[in-house]
């Protein structure tokens, strides 16, 4: 009776994988070439048009993230408004936290003993 087997299950089924996903990183090179291969025959082809369509697109972000950060107070202004009271509040929760941390640590210092 013979009872060596030349199958081994993980071996193979690492190999199946690795084999796809070697498959599927050519296949996304290829497509990454013919976008950039089409994006350079669109810029050659029609130059005005992808400048302007750059210049708009840059100007829409750049207003965006202008916008975006004229919303936002700054840490001074966050913070301006806070009394003695509120710092008390922080300073409780802050060491709330901090117990609850440490009696989480010694709980799981506690398992390894």
């Amino acid at each position: 009776m013979d009872t060596s087997t030349t199958f081994e299950p993980r071996k193979e089924t690492t190999d199946g994988v690795l084999n796809q996903a070697e498959s599927v990183v050519e296949q996304v090179k290829a497509r990454g070439n013919e976008l950039v291969e089409d994006t350079v025959d669109l810029v050659r082809r029609h130059p005005g048009k992808t400048l302007a369509i750059s210049v708009l697109l840059g100007a829409a972000i750049g207003a965006a993230i202008v916008a975006s950060m004229a919303d936002e107070p700054t840490v001074s202004e966050k913070f301006s408004d806070l009394g003695i009271d509120s710092w008390e509040k922080v300073k409780d929760a802050a060491e709330g936290a901090l117990s609850t941390a440490r009696e989480a640590l010694d709980s799981f210092v506690s398992k390894f003993r």
